[in-house]
């Protein structure tokens, strides 16, 4: 690789993890999880955590929060879930660690009813 590619490969890369993400990204990011169950204004806390899961950064309080090069994560993987089982097996893949926040992001995969005390608590935390 030449020093003139790899220059451009890392001016690449640096906005890639600087830029935010582009309308497009964040579009398909909604569209996707439409598609995958994701339809209730009551499912955003839900989302929001599968998101930061998959884009394996901190929590988010927005989707608008990711960087490009995040954002184009999240959609790669998205893309590839048939169904909520794929998403729930690409969010286990996604964060093996911690534990605790792991079981907190399946727990908001599995809906309000479903929560016990301890996974709302790991949600806040």
């Amino acid at each position: 690789m030449s020093a003139a590619t790899s220059g451009r490969m890392a001016a690449h890369l640096a906005r890639l993890a600087a830029a935010p993400l582009t309308g497009r990204q964040l579009g398909a990011i909604h569209g996707e999880f439409r598609r995958l169950g994701y339809r209730d204004r009551w499912d955003r806390a839900a989302r929001l955590t599968a998101t930061a899961a998959l884009a394996r950064c901190t929590p988010i309080a927005t989707t608008k929060d990711l960087t490009e090069g995040e954002a184009g994560r999240v959609v790669g993987i998205l893309r590839q879930c048939a169904d909520a089982d794929d998403l729930a097996a690409a969010l286990a893949a996604a964060r093996p660690e911690p534990r605790r926040w792991l079981a907190a992001a399946l727990a908001a995969l599995a809906g309000p009813r479903a929560r016990t005390p301890r996974a709302r608590r790991a949600l806040k935390s």
